[in-house]
């Protein structure tokens, strides 16, 4: 197993990850803006018949939901590579340098992740339509189960670190204190040599990706 080489390819699978959920941050701060003006325009509005200005909210909190799901089914395989690789990883000092960087990557994904929660938050407290606070909710139910999912990531990374120089003293990434990992599962003929190309799982629904035929009533 080419250490150097794959431990690149983490370095840039986890960078990836980390600018997707960057791109997708601003669009949770204009949900949550958005939100708010849409609470001032319900507490001011002089009939109840009258129809709200951001007619399009809805459409775009469902589209945020949807393509945040993508980017966690997208993630899914991630924590199972990290154990896989972390069971072959053997020592090899000279990497130290590349292991304590992939270590902060993961890190800083991981603390990427946790700036989603507070914004869908603060709009589902402003929203006052019953169906779009409930996609509110269940964005942030799942950004919060997601966020417990993604401290594997930079535990892991911290875990290899130390294989390859059992004498490095980098810290415990935040919020990582104490966190059990699962027992990755048994080994299969030639894993070891496939790890180089994780085959990472369709996203559904992606733009190209053929849809199966509905089953006749």
């Amino acid at each position: 197993m080419d250490q150097s080489r794959l431990f690149k390819q983490i370095v840039q699978t986890v960078d990836e990850f980390t600018n997707k959920i960057k791109a997708t941050h601003g669009r949770f701060e204009d949900i949550q803006y958005r939100a708010h003006r849409l609470e001032t325009w319900f507490k001011n509005r002089t009939s109840t018949r009258a129809v709200p200005p951001d007619r399009i909210f809805p459409d775009d909190l469902k589209l945020l939901r949807r393509d945040v799901k993508r980017i966690i089914q997208d993630f899914a395989y991630l924590p199972l590579w990290l154990a896989k690789i972390e069971r072959y990883t053997r020592p090899q000092p000279e990497l130290t340098d590349l292991a304590v960087k992939l270590t902060r990557s993961a890190s800083q994904f991981q603390q990427v992740v946790l700036t989603l929660l507070a914004p869908i938050q603060i709009a589902h407290n402003h929203l006052k339509v019953a169906e779009w606070k409930i996609d509110a909710w269940f964005l942030a139910q799942e950004i919060e189960a997601w966020a417990k999912e993604t401290v594997a990531v930079p535990l892991r990374c911290h875990n290899i670190l130390l294989k390859i120089n059992p004498m490095d003293r980098t810290p415990l990434p935040p919020g990582t204190e104490g966190v059990e990992l699962p027992e990755p599962p048994p080994p299969a003929p030639g894993e070891e040599e496939n790890l180089l190309m994780p085959e990472r799982p369709p996203l559904p629904g992606a733009p190209g990706e053929e849809k199966p035929p509905e089953a006749a009533p």
